[in-house]
Formats: C-alpha cells, sequence, structure tokens
C-alpha cells in the first residue's frame, strides 16, 4: 500500500510541474550545441539569444561560419566570418541590433587582416575547427571622407558540424608568388560599336590589386601565344596596385586613386593551354613583370601562373 501511495505521489509532482519547469527539463535533456561562441562586444560579454549556427567548408578553399540572433522574436543573422583553410581572414560583419535599426561593422577593404585578427587556428577536415579572433570591425559607410566607426569583437570560436556545399574545382587565380595571391577575378565588360573594352581584375587579401586592360574581347577568344606590355601600352597589359590607405569599410568597394600606388609595369604574359572543362573554357597561362616605384624595382615576378575560367 505504502509503495502506492509513493507512486501517486510522483504522478501528482509531475502533473503539477508549470511549463516553466517543462522547458528547464527540455533544456536539461537536450544535446548541448556542436558548434560553440563566447562573443565579447567592446569588451562586455554579448548577451543577446543567439538561436542558429552553420558552417561550411567550400572547394577544398574556404571556410564560412556564422551565428544568428533573436531579437523581439525575429531571428537574423549576427555574425559571419569567412576564412582560407590556413586561417588566413577574408571577410567578417557584425550586425549591431541595440539600436531601432540595425548598423553593421565588418572587416576593412581591400586588406582585412589590417584590424582583424586570427589566432589559434585548429583545422581538421569536416571534422572540427577552432579559432579565436580579436580586433577591431569597421562601420559600413557610404561616405568616403568619414573616418569609420570601430567596435572591438573578441571570440572564442568552435565548429563540430559542417554543412554540404557543392562546388566546381575549376577557379580563377593569379599566384604572383607565396604572398601575393588573388582568387575571385571579376571580369568587366563595356561593348560599343566603335571600342569594345574587356577587363579583368581582382584584389588580394592583403592590399594588392593586378588588372588585365585594354583587351577587345575576353581571354578565351585571345590566341595562344606570348603578350609584351608596358606602362603606355594602349592594348593588352597589365596594371598593378598596392593599398596605401586608411583602412575603411565602404558599402561597396570604391576605388580611390589617392589610396593606392600605382606600379609602372612591364613584362608579357602568355596564353598557353585551353581546355574545355564541364562545358567552361579553362585558360592556363604565366605572366612575367617587373614593376617601378619612383624609377625603383620594387617586385620582380617570373613565371607567375594563371587560370581564368570562362
Amino acid at each position: 500500500m505504502k509503495k502506492i501511495l509513493c507512486l501517486i505521489s510522483v504522478l501528482l509532482v509531475l502533473a503539477c510541474a508549470n511549463d516553466d519547469d517543462d522547458v528547464d527539463v527540455e533544456i536539461a535533456l537536450s544535446d548541448p550545441p556542436k558548434n560553440k561562441i563566447i562573443l565579447l562586444i567592446d569588451g562586455t560579454e554579448f548577451s543577446e539569444n543567439i538561436v542558429n549556427s552553420s558552417a561550411f567548408y567550400s572547394c577544398n578553399e574556404s571556410l564560412s561560419i556564422s551565428f544568428s540572433s533573436k531579437k523581439n522574436g525575429v531571428t537574423s543573422e549576427l555574425l559571419s566570418i569567412v576564412l582560407t583553410k590556413d586561417g588566413q581572414i577574408k571577410y567578417a560583419h557584425f550586425v549591431d541590433k541595440s539600436f531601432n535599426y540595425n548598423k553593421t561593422y565588418r572587416t576593412a577593404d581591400f586588406f582585412p587582416s589590417t584590424t582583424l585578427n586570427i589566432e589559434d587556428f585548429e583545422f581538421k577536415e569536416e571534422e572540427t575547427l577552432m579559432f579565436k579572433i580579436n580586433g577591431t570591425l569597421l562601420e559600413e559607410t557610404d561616405n568616403y571622407l568619414k573616418t569609420p566607426k570601430e567596435l572591438q569583437i573578441n571570440a572564442q570560436i568552435e565548429i563540430n558540424e559542417f554543412g554540404k556545399s557543392i562546388c566546381s574545382y575549376n577557379k580563377d587565380f593569379i599566384r604572383l608568388n607565396d604572398n601575393i595571391y588573388f582568387t575571385d577575378i571579376s571580369k568587366i565588360s563595356q561593348n560599343t560599336s566603335t571600342n569594345p573594352s574587356v577587363r579583368y581584375n581582382s584584389n588580394s587579401l592583403n592590399g594588392f590589386n593586378i588588372s588585365f586592360k585594354n583587351f577587345n574581347t575576353s581571354f578565351k577568344d585571345i590566341p595562344i601565344g606570348s603578350y609584351n606590355f608596358n606602362t603606355n601600352s594602349v592594348e593588352e597589359k597589365i596594371e598593378f596596385r598596392k593599398y596605401i590607405g586608411i583602412p575603411k569599410a565602404f558599402s561597396t568597394y570604391i576605388y580611390l586613386p589617392s589610396d593606392w600606388r600605382l606600379y609602372e609595369s612591364s613584362g608579357n604574359f602568355s596564353i598557353e593551354e585551353k581546355v574545355i572543362i564541364d562545358n567552361k573554357m579553362v585558360i592556363k597561362g604565366k605572366i612575367n613583370f617587373s614593376a617601378f616605384y619612383n624609377d625603383t624595382l620594387e617586385y620582380n615576378f617570373k613565371d607567375a601562373d594563371f587560370q581564368i575560367i570562362e
């Protein structure tokens, strides 16, 4: 009889538990999050409700990590970070939701590591990723003359779950040397009946810009061969620049001439191979050129590889 009374008492206690108790029980029984973050903004631990996270390892090349938070019942992106597989920062932005409207802070244009550092980077492909970030992000602005506001960010991140990504393994690149490497090459065409113009432009992660200029057609239509150029060439040539401006975060990439050192360059590039892969033309070649500033040789690139996909 006593055993029956004890069982009835336990059932009554569980039946009388309030909703909050139910939530606590659910939290206690749920698995801990596989992706974790400790986030400090301007020295204060971030207190908003971080509810979602995602991570992707794309094309054996880059890592994309994002966290979302909930405010007033609405879930939206809070922090996004993109790294190379070796732990170099490509891009990051944080959305400040503490005002009536959101403010976006992000890494500096053209040279993201000038204000944000990656430390204690450890990555085991598709299994674990751990790293720390510390430094400042800049408020995004359209005012080219305004000194950007800064936001101090420190974070410790651990990723143990990766999403699936689909990509092509043929990628644009220009590798001038071990320190100056370009991806994400943009093709800009201005087609007029009298003077068609095509150029290819790219920025490295450490403040350099390269541009193939004065083309009258696309790379895929240029014959295999070698092409000489110098600074004064009116036909195909290469321009090479180094960013020397202060860190800025414009809402769109803006090239202000005063922010760049334009080198006098001379040399050649060669198109050595064209093949069709996955219905796209893959153009491979070599670059050789010297870059001078005030008549002083600063860079000399030899047999630098490039690949363009069209």
